[in-house]
């Protein structure tokens, strides 16, 4: 009998957000994903399989199900969870600052506007309009619950918050986070249970989520982008991506506990030398676009009748090996993911029905057709969380007789059925987008980092050869390096895609790079303290304006001392959990004889009684100085004073040798520790840029 064999793949994958070095997570985009898709979509599929027709496959990344575990405690290292489980009454004016940030990133139109007082909040904390107390606690829950998905709704304790409507207590804030981490920890078993009773298959993502076969031989990206600009590599990255891969299959089989049997590669990026070890490794199955499929056969798939070699059968053979390549149906994915947001849901599904009824009779075979796509972030954009498309979607799919619906490892056993079996000549190298790699390469700022990845990979791996390190220390190296390698930054990178914390992304990916060489005892190379993204922000707040003579008595004496300063915001760059750095603001400043510089505490106890200042200035190096208050310290020409500032003057000479006259760029950070343990830098992934004038020139260009 002649049925049409479909196959839908949901995939699973949110960034890394998690800086190692401190533990914290800086997004908290996989908490919210988490209450509001990821139990979502396994309970939409668990309601419709009752029927025993609805079987999907879910893809996750094993970065992401490391994040998840993280966030079934309610005591998770988040800035956001941070902010949320502190007593509202007592959150400082910068974390309520902070904490709107985040509150207001939320899609308006859909999301927001079921809950009438949390959308009226939005538009007040748009406006820039300061939130009473009770404003903001109410603000917090409701956005939880806006981000929360359906079927949790409809449970007791978010129910009775939502008919509530508004003027939340402390104690339903938090039992509202304890519900949710709980609901978190039951995703997995929730989709171990639709594996065991049939309504499901789980595959995976190498690990980090790497451009798979960028970093396995990078010349693959000029097979499919031949006259695009690449970056200039100091090496390979060796077997690094064999390990994403291994680690991948170990991390799925502890966490589902078997090894999975197929696998979406990180954004469909494909290539011959990475099918050959898919297969080595024992995965029966890989998927990728549709534009591989027809540079792979060299036949333009777009029309009738081509395109029915899209719904056939094909295979890749490697000696005595078979992997099943799943090639997407571009047209029917992007129209779930990208337009039937706006439709109303029974016309949507309308229209997929008569896309599938076409290919059905277009075939004189049984058409297998590959829906693949984000399991995600496109519900946002939908009404009620897509919840009503995805219950007209499953309802039409189980009443269908001509449609029989199988996990990717089902159509690759289906040996019976009378689809066409293709071997393929080759396999393409490329991804799902345009086929190719440029969404990931070719832009100045993505080979900038790449570049920058090559270069810390090449210093870790000497280093290593070089010197015995502790496991614990090998383990967090090579962490750093894997996550760095994830494809996430890279998108971000360059003008294809927006967002507005793509300055955030910039830091975590050189965070990763610096953390490398500082466990590694390295000097941290500038230039992974200096932005890739070039609209990322500075933390200059103004320019020098005339010569300034201070007193080097560790006090602002007076208004006039440092009135032609400029003023640098050294928390710029950092989470606002650190917004009690001891390291806050510097002024600058210079006259005839010296470079002047001040800084500013933080925090309301002010700098330590004593404390190590270190400067790092690279003209110059690391100056050490031991600080106790009120005394003044001499070190190699550089006086310090600390007091309830700290002030600092160096010699300008320092800078000018022989008959060097002209204009200095320097850069500089700082690095505060004392008996305490207070141990910080600031800025925290930038250096502060200066530029000192000519002998002859009267102002400072920062």
């Amino acid at each position: 009998m002649k049925l049409l064999r479909l196959s839908i793949l949901w995939h699973m994958h949110q960034p890394y957000y998690k800086d190692d070095a401190d533990g914290l997570y800086y997004m908290p985009w996989v908490y919210l994903h988490a209450i509001k898709d990821y139990h979502e979509m396994a309970a939409h599929v668990e309601k419709a399989s009752a029927s025993g027709k609805v079987k999907v496959t879910f893809n996750y990344v094993p970065s992401l199900l490391m994040q998840m575990k993280d966030y079934e405690s309610v005591n998770v290292s988040d800035l956001f969870m941070f902010f949320l489980r502190k007593d509202t009454s007592t959150l400082s004016d910068t974390e309520k600052q902070a904490l709107v940030r985040q509150l207001v990133m939320i899609r308006q139109e859909t999301m927001a506007s079921e809950f009438k007082h949390f959308e009226n909040l939005l538009i007040k904390a748009k406006k820039d309009h300061r939130l009473t107390e009770q404003e903001l606690r109410d603000m917090s829950v409701l956005y939880l619950l806006a981000w929360t998905g359906t079927y949790i709704r409809q449970e007791e304790l978010p129910a009775t918050l939502i008919r509530k409507g508004q003027g939340f207590t402390e104690a339903e804030k938090f039992d509202l986070l304890n519900f949710l981490a709980s609901k978190i920890a039951s995703i997995v078993p929730l989709h171990k249970k639709l594996v065991s009773s049939g309504a499901a298959e789980i595959s995976a993502t190498p690990a980090f989520h790497p451009i798979l076969p960028l970093l396995a031989d990078f010349t693959s990206a000029r097979e499919a982008m031949p006259d695009a600009p690449m970056p200039n590599l100091s090496g390979s990255f060796g077997d690094d991506w064999k390990w994403h891969l291994d680690e991948a299959i170990s991390t799925h089989t502890e966490t589902f506990g078997a090894p999975p049997a197929g696998m979406w590669p990180a954004e469909g990026s494909v290539s011959e030398k990475t099918a050959d070890y898919y297969m080595e490794r024992g995965i029966k199955w890989i998927a990728t676009d549709e534009d591989i499929l027809a540079r792979s056969i060299g036949a333009n798939i777009k029309m009738y009748p081509q395109r029915t070699f899209l719904y056939r059968q094909h295979y890749h053979f490697k000696k005595d090996k078979k992997l099943s390549v799943f090639f997407r149906d571009k047209h029917l994915s992007d129209l779930i993911g990208f337009t039937y947001a706006n439709w109303d849901a029974v016309k949507a599904v309308d229209n997929f029905f008569e896309h599938l009824r076409t290919i059905y009779d277009s075939c004189d075979f049984s058409p297998h057709v590959s829906v693949i796509l984000d399991g995600e972030n496109a519900w946002e954009y939908y009404p009620h969380n897509a919840s009503y498309f995805f219950e007209e979607l499953y309802k039409r799919l189980a009443q269908t007789d001509w449609i029989t619906m199988q996990t990717m490892s089902e159509a690759h056993d289906d040996i019976g059925s009378n689809t066409p079996k293709i071997l393929l000549p080759r396999i393409a190298s490329g991804s799902w987008i345009y086929g190719n790699f440029a969404i990931w390469c070719g832009h100045h700022e993505k080979n900038r980092a790449w570049e920058l990845l090559s270069a810390t990979r090449n210093k870790m791996v000497d280093k290593l050869a070089q010197h015995i390190y502790e496991k614990d220390v090998l383990d967090s190296l090579y962490r750093e390096l894997h996550a760095a390698e994830g494809s996430d930054w890279f998108w971000w990178y360059g003008d294809d895609h927006f967002t507005t914390q793509a300055d955030l992304f910039d830091r975590l990916f050189r965070g990763h790079l610096i953390n490398i060489y500082r466990k590694l005892g390295e000097y941290v190379p500038r230039e992974l303290f200096e932005p890739i993204k070039s609209t990322a922000k500075t933390g200059l707040l103004r320019k020098p304006s005339l010569p300034i003579y201070p007193i080097l008595d560790g006090e602002a004496s007076n208004f006039y001392e440092w009135l032609g300063a400029g003023e640098f915001d050294l928390s710029f760059d950092e989470g606002s959990m650190h917004g009690g750095s001891h390291m806050k603001k510097l002024y600058f400043g210079y006259n005839e004889e010296n470079v002047c510089l001040r800084i500013n505490c933080g925090s309301s106890d002010g700098f330590p009684n004593e404390c190590t200042l270190e400067i790092e200035i690279e003209e110059l190096g690391c100056t050490a100085l031991k600080l106790s208050r009120g005394k003044l310290v001499v070190n190699d020409g550089i006086i310090c004073c600390m007091n309830s500032v700290i002030e600092i003057t160096i010699p300008l000479r320092k800078f000018f040798s022989g008959a060097n006259s002209r204009g200095v760029v320097f850069y500089m950070n700082t690095e505060a520790g004392s008996a305490q343990a207070i141990q910080e830098r600031a800025p925290r992934y930038n250096m502060v840029k200066l530029e000192l004038p000519s002998k002859s020139d009267v102002d400072w260009i920062v």
